[in-house]
């Protein structure tokens, strides 16, 4: 696109003129894999989805492995890289696309001044919140996203779609230049643009793969009923009760109770809890409500108890944690493009 090309050349001219390193080929030393690193959320207030530009190759000698406590969609607008990972790398080529585990280890290279690679970061709390209800039919990333959730240890490392001579791999490359454009924009209503563009990119991405690798009857079913499960007791979260999911769900208490613990590793208690502590830090962060207000919104009813289980989850009490919030001061897109250029 080419609004797109006028992005990316904005942003290697901002780089050339603020970045103090000194232009220099990459060297392809290969990072040292026993130094991995934990790269946090860098998404803005109420944005679940965030995508960056990676820096140019001659801006850095060698990138780090690290992994994420969000999901990472890496796009290979232009050009070329390598991917890194502990035992093996895999080589990008123009439009493919790579989906990580958060998990994952891995460090990124561009080995040529002109590629572009794009990395898409989404939010865990968007797929648990909201999205999942709107996958619940797409087995192949539900049984992936859950398992990322909730199956460190059995999970797969990442789902590749290279490109290729069809006219699915077209509509995928439309579909992602699509949802990079909402960002780069930003007009009103592009939160909710770029989840659209993503529900329909994950649907054609899944019709891509079925098409090469035909999915074996019932693999991945049971993945795409608890991600059900568990989108359901999140957006019911004030007054949603064990009795009442296993009759939406027409299972026993009982059943429900084990196959809930059995797919997440979490008790139905300790999911509710969580998902309320994520609803109540919401709206510290994003409204004036006073604290009684947000207590009954994330479904408690006592307010000495909230306090208490709030405390416990984050450390400080849910007024410090509004003030927190509040006296933050987010970089500028220009300096969190700096700064978060390698991933």
């Amino acid at each position: 696109m080419e609004m797109i090309d006028y992005y990316i050349q904005e942003q290697r001219q901002w780089e050339a003129a603020h970045c103090k390193k000194p232009l220099t080929p990459l060297s392809m030393k290969k990072p040292d894999a026993c130094q991995s690193r934990l790269v946090t959320s860098r998404f803005t207030r109420q944005e679940k989805i965030a995508v960056l530009l990676h820096h140019a190759a001659c801006y850095s000698d060698f990138d780090f492995f690290h992994h994420h406590d969000f999901f990472e969609l890496i796009y290979m607008y232009r050009g070329g890289s390598i991917q890194f990972f502990q035992d093996k790398e895999l080589e990008l080529k123009q439009h493919d696309i790579l989906i990580l585990n958060p998990n994952t280890i891995h460090a990124p290279y561009t080995t040529q001044e002109e590629d572009c690679l794009f990395n898409i970061l989404i939010s865990k709390s968007l797929f648990e919140q909201s999205m999942m209800s709107l996958l619940y039919d797409n087995h192949m990333f539900t049984g992936f996203i859950a398992d990322c959730l909730y199956h460190v240890s059995t999970a797969v490392e990442y789902l590749y779609f290279p490109s290729g001579n069809n006219g699915m791999s077209d509509e995928n490359s439309f579909l992602i230049e699509k949802l990079i454009a909402e960002y780069i924009n930003k007009k009103e209503g592009y939160k909710n643009s770029m989840k659209a563009w993503l529900v329909l990119l994950f649907l054609n991405l899944s019709r891509t793969h079925s098409q090469l690798h035909p999915l074996k009857q019932g693999e991945f079913d049971n993945r795409g009923v608890i991600a059900e499960i568990i989108s359901y007791i999140n957006n019911n979260i004030e007054d949603v009760s064990l009795k009442g999911l296993s009759e939406q769900f027409n299972y026993s208490p009982e059943y429900l109770s084990r196959i809930i613990k059995q797919n997440t590793g979490q008790s139905f208690i300790e999911i509710v809890k969580r998902f309320k502590m994520e609803k109540a830090k919401y709206y510290l962060e994003t409204s004036d409500l006073p604290i009684s207000a947000v207590m009954n919104l994330s479904g408690f009813k006592s307010i000495n108890y909230f306090y208490k289980v709030f405390k416990r989850y984050n450390g400080i009490s849910p007024s410090a944690y509004r003030k927190g919030a509040r006296h933050a001061n987010p970089p500028s897109e220009r300096t969190e493009f700096v700064r978060n250029g390698n991933l």
